[in-house]
């Protein structure tokens, strides 16, 4: 017998995490998310559905009320049911009801079921968040910075870099807040050897700014949240026509994915243009619970991903879990939402 719950989970943070567009920011005391639970026979598994605020285009509430509806209907008694409905484009689901039921449906014969993955063991990029001192230990550090002042964005980067011990390396996020002479002049006096990427510099892709930037600055770019802008399928945008001489010529050398704002097909799309177009791969949580960080990690693994991964988010939450990535720990103090068959 297959079976399908859903559950709703709350984590405390260990400080309040603030999360920042050009447009506006916001405080979080805590991570809310929903939990799929499934059920065939004697296996269990467990997918994610946590959209985030600012940059999810639906809110939790959104997300839930379009897992129940999937009851309403239509039959709904196993999971090639569910995948039908999946299918259905009328249903227009949210881009995190897609990525935890596509990764449900796929997990087991897609990547768990595949030998070999195992031996592979991802490395990992550290996060540092605006205004806090970099204590990552690994070798490639990433800092976020704040977007409102623009003078203390450009000496808290001159400071992360003179923290960097040697062969360390600093991913800067910027959240599209730069033009490109505020980019150019905050980035040029930084050490390009220090510098793995500059992650969507600049309020709008333009394609000849971001080979502007490069050229004058001689820094690797990086793409994010401009992936997410395209309407309907990314296979059919000017970035996905574009050679792998194109990319180089623009300075991108590697592309962002956060699963959970994308979904998990289309992130499976990406993955693929990144081997096809000689792109580094970047996974990225969105302060997800390690259900899906273990799903992320597996990705990372099953597609051989050598840049460093996005996935140093669990140690900000209050009951942050020891067990190493690639182990999935359900969070503590589950409400039960629903069974959906």
């Amino acid at each position: 017998m297959q079976h399908l719950t859903l559950w709703h989970y709350r984590r405390a943070l260990r400080a309040p995490l603030r999360l920042q567009t050009r447009q506006q920011s916001i405080v979080l005391p805590a991570r809310d998310g929903l939990l799929l639970q499934w059920r065939d026979g004697e296996r269990r598994y467990w997918t994610e559905i946590a959209p985030l605020p600012l940059f999810s285009h639906e809110s939790l509430a959104d997300a839930q009320a379009a897992v129940l509806g999937l009851r309403q209907g239509a039959a709904l008694n196993d999971f090639s049911q569910l995948a039908e409905q999946l299918r259905d484009p009328a249903r227009g689901l949210p881009v995190s009801v897609r990525y935890g039921i596509e990764a449900g449906l796929a997990w087991l014969v897609e990547i768990n079921d595949q030998p070999g993955s195992e031996a592979f063991q991802p490395k990992i990029c550290g996060l540092t968040l605006a205004g806090a001192t970099q204590t990552s230990p690994y070798r490639v550090v990433k800092q976020k910075i704040g977007g409102v002042d623009f003078n203390q964005d450009c000496q808290s980067l001159v400071a992360a870099v003179a923290e960097l011990a040697p062969g360390e390396q600093l991913r800067i996020d910027c959240n599209g807040c730069w033009s490109l002479a505020q980019a150019i002049a905050a980035l040029s006096p930084l050490p390009s050897a220090q510098i793995d990427y500059v992650e969507e510099p600049l309020h709008a892709l333009n394609l000849g700014q971001y080979q502007a930037l490069s050229q004058a600055t001689g820094l690797a770019l990086a793409l994010d949240e401009s992936l997410r802008k395209a309407q309907g399928d990314f296979a059919d945008t000017e970035l996905a026509q574009l050679s792998t001489e194109q990319w180089r010529a623009c300075g991108i050398t590697a592309l962002v994915i956060k699963p959970m704002l994308t979904g998990f097909k289309a992130t499976q799309a990406l993955l693929e243009l990144c081997a096809r177009r000689d792109l580094q791969a970047v996974l990225s949580s969105a302060f997800e619970s390690s259900v899906a960080l273990n799903h992320y990690w597996q990705l990372a693994q099953h597609y051989r991903l050598s840049a460093a991964q996005g996935l140093d988010t669990a140690r900000f939450f209050a009951d942050s879990e020891t067990a190493p990535l690639g182990t999935a720990v359900v969070p503590a103090g589950l409400t039960r939402v629903a069974d959906l068959f």
